[in-house]
Formats: C-alpha cells, structure tokens, sequence
C-alpha cells in the first residue's frame, strides 16, 4: 500500500502498488466485520467484473487475508465532479453520454445503481467521465433497505418503493443540474427532505445562481446571498431533458 486515497462508510481505497503484475492499481479494501458485509463485497465485485464498459471502473483482483477482504482496480488520473461545477455545458452532454452508456448495460442486468451522486461520477485528465462505487447495487424491485445520497435520490428510492432504471436517470438528471448550475436540484439533507409533500421545484438549469458572502460574513453568521444570472448558451432541448430527468414521478421521466 502506497497511500491512502478515500475513506468510505464499508471500506477505504488506497493507492497500491501490484508486484505480481507490476503497475500500481487502486485498492478497495471492506473495513466492516460483519459477515453479511463481506458477502456484498465479493458480490460487487464479481458484479464489476461481468460489466465490462469504458465508462465503468475496471476492475482486476479480489483476494482475503489477515486484514479481510479487498480487490484491486485501475488507478483513476483526475477527480469526482463534486469539485469541478459548474462546467461547460459540452462537458455536461459528454458526461451524460458516458455515464448514460454505463448506465444503459447495468440496466439491461436490471440492476439500479443506487447512488448516482457527484462523488461517484469521475472525471479523467482526458476528459472522459466514469461511474463508481458499485456497492449499492440492487435488483429492479423493492429493496431490503434504502441507500443513496439525499440531494441526487428519486423520490420513490428516498420511500423505499419498488426501483428501476428511471431511479437512476433521475439521479443522473441531479448531476447534470449539479454540474450546469454548482446547486442541489433539491434542499435535501435527510431522507424526509426528500418525501417532502411540495418540495420547492429546482429552477430550470439554464438559470445558474452564484453564491456570495460577503468578506466579513463567516458560514455561521447567516445565509450567503445569491445572485441568479441566464446562462443563454445553454441549449434549451439540454435544459428540457435535465428538467425531465428530474421529474418527481418516475412515469414523466425518460425511460433510456
């Protein structure tokens, strides 16, 4: 192990250097005991394995020893687009098409993802966009237990109801807004945010709104200003199908 790159809630990745094969590959290793835990582990991984994408984390090893269990994968350039927004809105069509693509093969396994958040989606240095962490991974239908990050869950994945790919297209449409805009489309930290009867509708993503504070303002002194400004290069059939995707009922959303 080399460094550490991530601490996570089930497991923390390291920076690895691999001497059977001699490159330096990423290493996610389980740092929960129980067993049921480790039984999802291995089960991600050979999920992984079967999906084979360019816009998927490859995954290479899985091994158990002394400290549990771990598999290796390929050492990702770049960063999670939590840092980069907003973007261009060419970036933006890139990411959609790439993750979308991702996205289209773990369907047709009918699986849903679960957690489609800006930490999950990554960026290289060559400009190409991929889908992490495949450790909420479930089939089409009603979960055991319900797993996501708030602001980018659908409605019907925050009420644990049955789920399929439009869950995840809704969460896609999040990061799509998230990247256009640098916002939530949502004010959600809880779950109960999210089932929240008349949620204040997200402004359409065209609008970007840039956040100020004022030099002698600190966080906890009140809330910053905000200063709404039309960004008009941003293409209106864009705009309409990031709205669509964030559509509250699964059934008003894009199917594909």
């Amino acid at each position: 192990l080399l460094s550490l790159l991530g601490k996570g809630g089930m497991a923390n990745v390291y920076r690895a250097y691999d001497e059977s094969l001699c490159r330096t590959v990423a290493l996610k290793r389980l740092t929960v005991t129980a067993p049921e835990s480790a039984a999802l582990f291995e089960e991600e991984f050979h999920t992984l394995a079967g999906l084979r994408h360019q816009a998927i984390v490859e995954v290479y090893d899985y091994g158990v020893d002394a400290e549990g269990a771990y598999y290796t994968m390929e050492l990702l350039d770049g960063g999670d687009v939590a840092t980069l927004a907003p973007v261009p809105w060419q970036d933006v069509c890139k990411c959609l098409r790439d993750v979308g693509g991702a996205l289209a093969l773990v369907h047709r396994r009918e699986l849903v993802h679960r957690d489609i958040s800006p930490r999950n989606v990554w960026r290289t240095t060559r400009g190409d966009f991929k889908l992490l962490d495949f450790g909420a991974l479930t089939r089409f239908g009603v979960p055991e237990t319900v797993v996501g990050t708030p602001a980018f869950m659908a409605p019907e994945s925050a009420a644990g109801a049955a789920l399929d790919q439009r869950s995840d297209l809704f969460s896609l449409g999040a990061v799509a807004y998230y990247m256009l805009t640098g916002l939530r489309p949502q004010a959600a930290y809880k779950l109960e945010d999210v089932l929240a009867p008349h949620p204040k509708p997200p402004p359409p993503s065209s609008i970007v709104t840039t956040i100020k504070t004022k030099p002698e303002q600190t966080p906890d002194e009140g809330k910053p200003a905000r200063i709404a400004t039309e960004l008009p290069d941003v293409p209106a059939e864009l705009d309409e199908l990031v709205m669509s995707l964030l559509s509250r009922t699964p059934l008003a959303r894009p199917t594909t």
